[in-house]
């Protein structure tokens, strides 16, 4: 009878294993119910459901390399001086000792720059990367190198899972899964 709720609450008490089959059912039924990328102005440690849209945004506490510190780090931030409205205000504001390189690659491949970016494909979030990268002024030899896949959907839907924390992937084992997919 509550399915939103019902829903926040499994995610929340998933075990990693279960998480992705959640992830599945959750977009197979006809409920209203959504489960959308961390945001970072919605987002917190736990998942987080909006009634009023029936989405159910991703914790940023199962972002691989985010920890506790990082999370903290943002959302103090986020409460005392309100919603970030783009890339460089974040990153003009966050306490960057806490909230380092990794982590905003994790944030960004994860999907939590989306919304402020205007990010409408998958694919949209290398050019926040090298936005960020400009701005941070990170050294070409100290960028994430990204695959000549980068082209593909598959590719940024890969790399939004792994940094979500959905599991690890082999990676070439993909590419062939994906190969003899196309060739069939």
């Amino acid at each position: 009878h509550y399915p939103l709720e019902f829903w926040t609450t499994s995610f929340e008490w998933a075990k990693d294993e279960e998480t992705s089959r959640f992830v599945s059912e959750v977009s197979k039924l006809d409920n209203g119910v959504s489960i959308v990328p961390p945001d970072i102005n919605q987002s917190f440690p736990k998942f987080t459901s909006n009634p009023d849209t029936g989405k159910i945004y991703w914790s940023m506490g199962k972002i691989k390399f985010v920890g506790d510190g990082a999370t903290e780090a943002i959302l103090t931030e986020r409460d005392e001086n309100g919603e970030f409205f783009s890339l460089e205000e974040f990153y003009d504001r966050i306490n960057t000792t806490k909230v380092n390189k990794r982590i905003v690659e994790n944030l960004i491949i994860s999907g939590c720059f989306d919304e402020l970016e205007n990010v409408v494909d998958i694919r949209g979030r290398e050019e926040v990367i090298n936005k960020y990268y400009e701005m941070h002024k990170v050294k070409d030899k100290d960028r994430k190198e990204f695959s000549s896949d980068k082209k593909y959907q598959w590719y940024w839907t890969l790399l939004q899972k792994q940094a979500s924390g959905l599991g690890h992937f082999d990676y070439e084992h993909l590419i062939v899964q994906t190969d003899l997919k196309y060739m069939v």
